[in-house]
């Protein structure tokens, strides 16, 4: 059985990646891996934005990944760690939407 390349870029494998960059990068102070980790949960976002609920709460997550990477080189780790918080809490709140949903 082959796999597709599609899910590991759009996915919940570059998502979890993505966090856990996003993490490693606020906790050791290195701002580009917060760069890297918008890149990586950019088709992500993208996608969600692309959806009529969601459109424009689509494209935090990635923009919250930036603004971390911006806090943590103006030397303000609290507020990049809050930023970090903010996505994992989003996408929580879209697993369960995802879950509980009707239908």
């Amino acid at each position: 059985m082959v796999m597709e390349w599609w899910p590991v870029f759009l996915g919940w494998p570059a998502l979890l990646a993505a966090l856990a960059l996003g993490g490693f990068g606020t906790f050791n102070n290195r701002p580009w891996n917060l760069y890297v980790a918008a890149l990586l949960i950019s088709p992500f976002s993208l996608y969600l934005a692309a959806t009529p609920r969601l459109s424009i709460f689509g494209l935090l997550p990635s923009l919250a990944f930036i603004g971390a990477g911006l806090a943590l080189r103006w030397q303000k780790p609290n507020l990049a760690w809050a930023l970090i918080f903010a996505v994992i809490a989003f996408f929580t709140w879209l697993i369960f939407a995802i879950n509980v949903s009707p239908g």
